[in-house]
């Protein structure tokens, strides 16, 4: 993890960006993923093609998410869209030199309810997964995560598996999935094939949770609990590392919100906050998808349910703008972040100083 200093994020963001609109650079970096799939002389070839490519796919996400900035909310959600679809496409590069290779993975591969009801509820609407389709081309070649297809996603389940959101589903939704955690930052040195955290017991207390009924939340033996540690008075929770057959901790940092994250179960705020979701785990944890899944459902609103959106943004009958606007502004603050943690192989943390 390397922690950044600067006062407005995206901005830094946009300078890390231009490392890669430089031709020499963004040609190195893609020779360097293309050598991992074939030979030195066609991996200088495919970078060589693929160069300015990948320089103006960045290039038009990062322009999207500038207008979205400065933008109203009426038309936020479709320029957040295109530019995350635009950013997807510049990592999709990285693993596939001959994207797009047909028009299928060119569509969105999601689809949502055509007709939204008078009575409609953002947060009761669901997207489901079909089967061409940049989303899950995505998942497939860049996240090594194959999405089900056909699955359905709620979007109220969706909202609830992000951490900086917890305040405004437990007013909306009076429920909570998250609670903070201290995590080590190095889980290498490990016992048992396990990884400590550790758990405020007035953070359970408030959720009205105590050990035995954390470990039934929690489900299996890939969770045990400990004493509470004498010293910090903090509920020690042991999670099961990586290993074959598992989705567990990994071994480094480089890998933190690339492939599987950390953990199924653990998430990282943009402030550097760790979280362990409790519950039934959801069959899809990474950010990338729970954004891209949420602003299709936005945008689609914008686009083709003009009348509802306008409802949802100007009545004063809906009680779900303030999540919807919180999500909106959740995005364009981390979604930047995740797309360079993957340029850069290592999570970036911008703090102010």
């Amino acid at each position: 993890m390397k922690v950044i200093a600067s006062d407005h994020a995206w901005t830094k963001m946009k300078q890390l960006l231009l490392f890669f609109a430089n031709e020499s650079q963004a040609k190195q970096h893609l020779f360097r993923c293309y050598r991992q799939l074939t030979d030195e002389k066609e991996a200088e070839r495919l970078a060589y093609a693929n160069t300015f490519k990948f320089i103006y796919f960045l290039k038009q996400g990062e322009t999207y998410f500038t207008e979205a900035e400065q933008c109203a909310r009426m038309v936020k959600p479709l320029l957040l869209f295109y530019g995350m679809a635009s950013f997807k496409k510049a990592l999709i590069l990285l693993y596939d030199p001959e994207y797009p290779k047909t028009t299928r993975v060119l569509q969105h591969g999601l689809t949502t309810r055509k007709k939204k009801k008078l009575d409609y509820l953002f947060s009761a609407d669901e997207v489901k997964v079909q089967k061409d389709g940049l989303l899950p081309y995505f998942a497939k070649r860049v996240l090594k995560q194959p999405l089900i297809i056909n699955e359905k996603y709620k979007v109220k389940t969706l909202l609830s598996q992000c951490p900086e959101l917890q305040n405004s589903c437990q007013l909306l939704f009076q429920t909570q999935t998250f609670i903070p955690v201290e995590v080590p930052f190095m889980p290498t040195q490990l016992k048992d094939n396990r990884c400590p955290i550790k758990i405020n017991p007035r953070d359970l207390h408030a959720l009205s949770i105590d050990l035995n009924h954390l470990q039934h939340l929690l489900g299996d033996n890939k969770y045990t609990i400990e004493r509470i540690d004498q010293e910090t008075e903090m509920v020690v929770v042991k999670l099961l590392a990586a290993g074959k057959g598992n989705k567990g901790f990994v071994q480094s940092w480089a890998d933190v919100q690339i492939q599987d994250g950390i953990h199924p179960r653990l998430s990282l705020d943009y402030q550097g906050q760790f979280h362990l979701y409790v519950g039934p785990l959801p069959s899809i944890t990474h950010e990338f998808i729970i954004y891209h899944m949420v602003m299709y459902v936005l945008s689609m609103l914008c686009r083709y349910d003009t009348e509802v959106w306008g409802e949802l943004l100007f009545s004063f009958g809906s009680q779900e703008l303030f999540v919807i606007d919180e999500f909106l502004t959740l995005v364009q603050r981390k979604y930047p972040n995740l797309i360079l943690n993957h340029l850069f192989g290592e999570y970036l943390l911008f703090q102010s100083p």
